[in-house]
């Protein structure tokens, strides 16, 4: 069935309007001048919608040349075009559609890399640590602790930033290291620990590679 209804057509060359008669058909629209002329035939994928006044349905050729429009004020022929035309979209619905689609992606994409950050990563340690040499590791921890000094040292106190080396402090140094001998002896470490105890004024642990 082919359903029918007024319009105005301008051919792109010249600045007259034709009244037409534009008729949908199952594949093409078609822009019919009152003597049956076919000004315009235009599949429904190579229509594009052109910026109008409120109320007005401005068509074009996605890709022509010839500047050529087609206006529809008729509402119900407006909505019979939009319904067979995919590229015309009046009601935001395939606009709706992306943005859902964007939103389910993008939520796939964050359950993907929570996945990979909770599971993914710790699998691949566990198998890869093994694999590397401890005097790598060792240069590794050697490196990451004097970044990591650089940062918590804010007052830049040197030798002083570690506890333990005043007199006062020898005698809790020395426990300190004797509890660390004994952690690692009871868990069969199979690297030695060592352990470093730095002025901060909040509680907090840190380990490093090797």
């Amino acid at each position: 069935m082919t359903i029918s209804g007024a319009g105005t057509f301008f051919d792109g060359a010249t600045s007259a309007k034709h009244a037409v008669t534009v008729e949908l058909a199952a594949d093409v629209l078609r822009a019919r001048a009152a003597d049956g002329t076919v000004l315009a035939e235009w599949r429904y994928d190579e229509l594009e919608t052109v910026p109008a006044p409120e109320g007005i349905l401005r068509l074009g050729q996605a890709g022509s040349p010839v500047l050529a429009r087609l206006e529809v004020r008729d509402r119900c022929l407006a909505d019979a075009i939009d319904d067979r035309s995919l590229p015309v979209d009046r009601t935001g619905r395939g606009e709706r559609r992306m943005r859902i689609k964007v939103i389910v992606w993008s939520l796939i994409a964050t359950a993907s890399l929570v996945g990979v950050a909770v599971w993914g990563v710790p699998q691949i340690a566990t198998r890869l640590t093994p694999l590397v040499p401890y005097a790598v590791e060792r240069r590794l921890g050697e490196l990451i602790e004097a970044q990591t000094r650089a940062t918590l040292d804010t007052r830049h106190a040197g030798a002083a930033f570690e506890c333990g080396n005043t007199a006062k402090e020898k005698s809790g140094h020395a426990a300190f290291d004797k509890l660390m001998k004994q952690l690692e002896t009871a868990a069969g470490l199979p690297m030695p620990l060592h352990p470093l105890v730095v002025r901060q004024p909040e509680a907090n642990a840190v380990t490093l590679p090797g």
